[in-house]
């Protein structure tokens, strides 16, 4: 009977002093620690679940709102687990609380996902309302309280406008042009008439130039209506650019941004003149050809006399010249050339005098001719 005794409370030490994590017991090949060990008499941490949400939500009357509560195994717990929700606040109208599952499934070490709609009617009372969230598995039991904010509907949409373009990005050469269509659209039978107005930038004497074929547009309920963005880069320094265009109708207005990339011109210009041809005293017909390897339009020229004096007309619609090509260039001063901005006193071609006659490309390289009647 002795032998017996000590054999138990050896027993029970050994088994004490593994719970407690103090001592490593070896059965075969095989080593356990004291925690295992104490796990298998009761004594070490339990499997177990926990639960959390994203709590709180808002739902306005007459929408439904989700609330996402999860379950986690905690020390390798590993089970199906029942869960159920229920409004614990009282209301004379109450929002319709349900589980999106009745139960969850967990893996160990895992987690699962499940939602809790609140859903509210027009006439639904309106406060905060606290919702109970259960999840039981077994023995097992947790609960969290989880809440949902009742709040008035919001207010009905207005009729308004909005606008998009066919490019959000445009890419141009320097010394090319580039177009976007812009379509304003009405929205819930807007009908009104929309102001529009463009800007480019970074914004500086060397930025692309941008221009609306129309600037007021008028749009009918339910309909739509368009309008031509033009970017211009003569002369324009390479990099990126954003063309901002605003719409304005009444107290509404939006903006819509399209951004440009100006590349670097590939190629070189050269243009030389073979005749010159004095029609009138205001008109000179040049003829010149196009030696260089790329395509030259003729944007700009001015024509500047002995004494210094100048004609300058820019904007130009001027020959576009091919490589190789001979061009025929139609240059007028004084009373010919109405849009020809004067610099010093007026003058015409007169016999036995020279003119300096220079001619400006999209690309922005510059030509000078000297010619006499």
């Amino acid at each position: 009977m002795g032998l017996r005794r000590h054999i138990r409370l050896l027993s029970v030490l050994v088994v004490g002093l593994a719970g407690t994590g103090l001592l490593v017991v070896g059965f075969g090949l095989t080593p356990l620690s004291g925690s295992v060990l104490g796990s298998m008499f009761g004594l070490g941490p339990k499997s177990d679940f926990s639960m959390t949400s994203d709590s709180p939500t808002t739902v306005p009357r007459g929408q439904m709102g989700t609330i996402s509560v999860t379950i986690n195994s905690i020390n390798h717990f590993s089970g199906s687990v029942s869960v159920t929700a229920t409004l614990t606040t009282s209301a004379n109208v109450p929002p319709v609380v349900a589980s999106g599952q009745s139960s969850v499934s967990l893996t160990s070490g895992g987690a699962a996902s499940f939602s809790v709609t609140v859903s509210a009617t027009t006439s639904t009372t309106l406060g905060s309302y606290n919702i109970i969230v259960q999840g039981k598995t077994g023995m097992l039991s947790h609960s969290i309280t989880v809440t949902a904010q009742v709040t008035p509907p919001p207010p009905p949409p207005t009729p308004d406008f909005y606008f998009y373009s066919n490019a959000t990005s445009m890419t141009v050469t320097q010394g090319g042009s580039v177009n976007a269509t812009l379509t304003v659209s009405s929205i819930l039978s807007y009908s009104g008439t929309v102001a529009l107005t463009a800007s480019i930038y970074p914004s500086s004497v060397n930025s692309p130039t941008v221009s609306l074929n129309r600037t007021s547009l008028f749009l009918p309920a339910g309909g739509n209506n368009a309008t031509i963005v033009t970017v211009n880069t003569f002369n324009a320094t390479v990099g990126y650019y954003t063309i901002s265009v605003s719409g304005i109708s009444g107290s509404l207005s939006h903006t819509l941004d399209i951004s440009v990339s100006v590349n670097h011109f590939v190629g070189f210009e050269q243009l030389n003149l073979e005749l010159s041809y004095f029609s009138s005293a205001n008109n000179v017909t040049l003829y010149v050809r196009n030696t260089g390897s790329v395509t030259s339009t003729l944007v700009w020229y001015s024509v500047t006399d002995s004494s210094g004096d100048k004609y300058v007309l820019s904007g130009w619609n001027g020959p576009v010249i091919n490589p190789n090509q001979l061009g025929i260039a139609l240059v007028r001063i004084g009373a010919s050339c109405p849009r020809c901005v004067l610099y010093g006193s007026a003058f015409t071609f007169t016999p036995g005098y020279s003119y300096t006659i220079t001619l400006i490309t999209r690309y922005g390289d510059l030509f000078t001719f000297t010619a006499a009647p």
